[in-house]
């Protein structure tokens, strides 16, 4: 039992290096993390994210999979103001947040990121205000709604 145990320990970590070693001759570091080079789509919505984000600026709030509980977007008034007070828009993503897997030669799999439009654009928001911006705006605008309903129990 223990021999059978090791040998499949042996072979899972095999495949694991071989999946890294072939990821990493063919990813590329983009504003969105490393993405694989052979992603077509996402690297031409980041290009076009930097065109478009020289004419105008938005924040893409892309909701995460799963259950989300009920207090989940309760800042985003004040989130609005707070961006529009900036001259930056607020817009939902409605592509899902995982992703898919594409296979170029059926045997070779990759994954393919999702929402990197939205990404690309929040990224360039953090490098134009800030690397923690969109974080720290979000944290704002949360307070402000715990502190209007501070009397409220």
């Amino acid at each position: 039992m223990k021999k059978l145990f090791v040998i499949l320990s042996l072979t899972q970590m095999l495949l694991i290096k071989a999946q890294e070693s072939n990821f990493d001759k063919n990813s590329i570091q983009t504003i969105v993390g490393i993405i694989d080079k052979r992603d077509i789509g996402c690297l031409s919505e980041i290009k076009r994210a930097k065109l478009d984000f020289k004419s105008r600026e938005v924040f893409y709030n892309i909701i995460p999979e799963g259950y989300l509980d009920s207090d989940y977007n309760r800042h985003y008034p004040y989130l609005i103001n707070l961006l529009k007070e900036k001259g930056i828009d607020y817009s939902e993503s409605f592509e899902p947040e995982f992703s898919s897997i594409w296979s170029s030669d059926g045997a070779d799999g990759y994954p393919l990121v999702t929402n990197c439009y939205c990404k690309a654009s929040n990224e360039l928001l953090n490098a134009k205000y800030g690397q923690n911006f969109i974080k720290n705006i979000e944290k704002t605008a949360d307070s402000l709604y715990v502190m209007s309903r501070i009397h409220i129990p």
